[in-house]
């Protein structure tokens, strides 16, 4: 129970304690929020390609530390998507093991029914 939790009250007064501990995990919790989903801040998707001999999970850190977020690794591949600065793609170029970045770009395909293919 969420009760349990709560300091009681001495005297019908709230514990400013637990009302300062409160709004800090709430101003937090808004930050996180606002930042994971801000859109203002111009990230763009990109696929890193790593050199055949290099271990995905070894780069990712690296990555991470230059600018890279939400890393995803493709299963099998040396090969990595992320979301970056668009500022700062050319700093992943200089990670050791990285062969090469490139902005994700979408292909769509006709449907077989399609006049042209």
């Amino acid at each position: 129970m969420i009760e349990e939790h709560i300091p009681q009250p001495k005297f019908g007064c709230v514990h400013l304690e637990y009302l300062r501990g409160w709004r800090d995990s709430v101003d937090a919790l808004a930050a996180r929020l606002l930042e994971e989903n801000d859109e203002s801040v111009d990230r763009i998707p990109v696929i890193v390609v790593l050199h055949s001999t290099a271990a995905p999970e070894q780069v990712q850190g690296l990555l991470a530390a230059y600018g890279l977020e939400r890393i995803e690794i493709l299963q099998n591949l040396p090969v990595l998507r992320g979301i970056i600065d668009p500022n700062r793609i050319q700093e992943l170029t200089t990670v050791p093991r990285v062969a090469s970045v490139e902005r994700e770009r979408e292909i769509q395909v006709a449907p077989p029914d399609s006049p042209v293919q």
